[in-house]
């Protein structure tokens, strides 16, 4: 699951270094993804994991989206 949502990182903003990303890298702040980019992201994972992301659900760490994906039964 960590190297596919990598895959989607780098795919809506490709310049992220990939080898500065940890779990505790704060989406907007530290990968620099806009709000833009951010709805892409979603829209990404929701396709690529066949999860339905709620309006009440908010993810600020990558470590908050990987928990939320295995709280759908999707493994690491």
């Amino acid at each position: 699951m960590k190297e596919k949502l990598m895959e989607l990182l780098l795919r809506v903003n490709p310049s992220i270094d990939p080898e500065s990303v940890t779990m505790e890298s704060d989406i907007q702040a530290d990968l620099g993804l806009q709000s833009f980019e951010l709805v892409l992201l979603l829209m990404d994972i929701e396709d690529t994991f066949h999860v339905t992301i709620g309006d009440n659900v908010n993810f600020r760490r990558v470590a908050d989206v990987c928990a939320y994906l295995s709280s759908q039964g999707i493994p690491d």
